[in-house]
């Protein structure tokens, strides 16, 4: 995004490579908000060491996004800027490695 706006906005492949070099040499520390999803985890933990603030976004207390009639992942990311922008980002609890592991597993052993 142009102009003096703190915040930007760019499309990056979806690899670790890329989220790395994203956040790793802003002259600035930088906030973020990442939408949960089924594979959020590799995400979080790549960025949150880079970020002064990382947040952890619940798209079902989002009802703007629930709600809208074009869902695309631009207006997603969008919307999530400007609740992160005005401190008005529904977030969710985000547990701790150990935790998140124990829960794979018994994710994996129920679709089994």
């Amino acid at each position: 995004m142009g102009g003096s706006s703190p915040f930007e906005r760019t499309r990056i492949a979806t690899r670790r490579e890329e989220l790395v070099l994203l956040f790793a040499n802003r002259p600035e520390p930088a906030k973020a908000a990442l939408e949960t999803t089924r594979n959020w985890y590799w995400a979080y933990d790549t960025i949150e060491p880079l970020v002064e603030e990382l947040k952890l976004a619940s798209p079902p207390k989002i009802r703007v996004i629930a709600e809208s009639t074009v869902k695309t992942d631009h207006i997603d990311a969008k919307v999530i800027v400007d609740l992160l922008r005005s401190d008005f980002l529904p977030t969710c609890y985000v547990p701790d490695v150990e935790t998140r592991q124990k829960r794979e597993l018994l994710q994996h052993r129920v679709s089994l």
